[in-house]
């Protein structure tokens, strides 16, 4: 009886083909679990809060805002501006140019500083909100800084 050496070496190479068949799937599976993984990730970050907010680092570092202290040629008045003099169309409005203003910004605290124009145009707004003057404040070193009413 003469021995078939070709079956074998036939069979060997279908296993090995097989094999290495199964094991790119596998890796191409694999991708694609990682990718659906960092996506999901990304995703659940993009909707988490911070895990530290500015206050609680306050809290940690014993940080609190300086109390309210009147600079001196300032007095606390009850009264505001009054809507005329809010609308900077109006020459009411006038009355609070070179005017010094004490305003209280978040993270910052309270800042002195000196309305210094008018804004006319009613397209320029911060957060939805139309910007009536700019003021410059001593602690932005001559930066204009717009104010909204």
């Amino acid at each position: 009886r003469r021995l078939d050496r070709s079956r074998p070496a036939l069979d060997l190479r279908a296993y090995t083909r097989a094999r290495a068949s199964e094991a790119r799937e596998l890796r191409l599976r694999a991708a694609a679990l990682q990718a659906q993984a960092r996506e999901e990730a990304e995703a659940a970050l993009e909707h988490e809060e911070p895990l530290v907010t500015f206050e609680d680092a306050g809290d940690v570092l014993g940080m609190v805002e300086a109390p309210l202290l009147v600079p001196d040629g300032f007095k606390v008045v009850a009264a505001s501006p009054t809507e005329e003099q809010l609308d900077p169309t109006n020459p009411a409005s006038d009355a609070l140019i070179e005017q010094r203003i004490m305003v209280r910004f978040e993270h910052y605290g309270w800042c002195v500083g000196t309305v210094t124009a008018k804004v006319n145009d009613g397209r320029r707004t911060i957060e939805r909100d139309r910007v009536n003057f700019v003021a410059k404040f001593d602690v932005d070193n001559g930066a204009a800084t717009d104010l909204s009413s």
